[in-house]
């Protein structure tokens, strides 16, 4: 399922709801591991879909913003 590109999701110029880590990965552009990483320690939410394991495209923008965020500090 696909939605129309927001304001919010201007980014990600698919339009997904749902990540694969790996897609994530390349998004972000570091390793998969990363990822996990990432979400092991809480800093990346995502969500379990039976055994898969997705990352909400919101997430994404979400995490970026912290950087960001942080950055400007």
């Amino acid at each position: 399922m696909t939605v129309p590109p927001t304001s919010r999701h201007e980014g990600l110029s698919d339009g997904r709801l749902l990540y694969r880590p790996e897609d994530a990965a390349t998004i972000l552009s570091v390793t998969r591991t990363r990822v996990y990483d990432l979400i092991r320690s809480g800093q990346l939410p995502s969500v379990k879909l039976g055994r898969s394991r997705r990352i909400p495209g919101a997430a994404l923008h979400d995490f970026v913003d912290s950087l960001t965020a942080e950055g400007a500090k």
